[in-house]
């Protein structure tokens, strides 16, 4: 028994990544502009807490650029109670 490759399968898995590709280089770009902006608003706002209230929520200051790193699209989109008494 062997196993070979054929044309079509070739065809097909480039055609798979082609479709992946989200935009140009140019919105990929944009996009993770927007990320950087919104961990380092992210990292503000958590610098910004007291030592109590970091404690409270079980993480100490040097974690914080550590923990935003960790943090997915979803996660940074949230506003922090700070912004919304702001706004």
């Amino acid at each position: 028994m062997s196993i070979y490759i054929t044309r079509k399968m070739i065809d097909s898995s480039v055609q798979k990544s082609r479709n992946q590709m989200n935009g140009s280089i140019f919105s990929v770009l944009f996009r993770w502009a927007i990320r950087q902006l919104r961990r380092r608003s992210m990292m503000a706002d958590l610098q910004a807490l007291d030592d109590k209230m970091l404690d409270d929520i079980g993480i100490h200051r040097a974690d914080i650029p550590r923990l935003v790193g960790t943090f997915g699209d979803h996660e940074l989109r949230m506003r922090s109670l700070m912004q919304n008494a702001r706004a």
